[in-house]
């Protein structure tokens, strides 16, 4: 997998002159005009409610699987891989209820239990 990135250099890296509030704004707003669009970090919802279906079953939902996420943010398209953390099904007489806790598969693994 290959990432890109744009790094946009500052003004007077030389550090003869500090740049004024004005300047910093004017560059922010410059870096930020549809020319790089800021980097998007999905999070979905602690115990966030699943339902299951034909092609998503029950014996797909294994901690630690990654799942991709597809969304569409204001007319920008979004994918990104999400890590199944952590899944409690809860059943009752009306049905089961399945809840799961997704976090960006970008962040490494914790050795730590919860």
């Amino acid at each position: 997998m290959c990432s890109w990135s744009t790094v946009f250099n500052a003004y007077n890296e030389e550090g003869t002159t500090a740049p004024t509030v004005g300047e910093l704004n004017s560059q922010a707003a410059r870096n930020t005009s549809g020319r790089s669009p800021v980097p998007v970090e999905v999070r979905v919802p602690d115990n966030s409610s699943l339902v299951l279906s034909r092609t998503l079953r029950i014996s797909d939902l294994v901690p630690g699987v990654r799942v991709p996420l597809r969304a569409t943010l204001n007319a920008r398209a979004l994918s990104q891989d999400q890590k199944l953390d952590h899944l409690v099904v809860t059943e009752t007489a009306k049905g089961e209820t399945v809840q799961i806790t997704l976090t960006p598969a970008t962040k490494p693994d914790s050795d730590t239990e919860e």
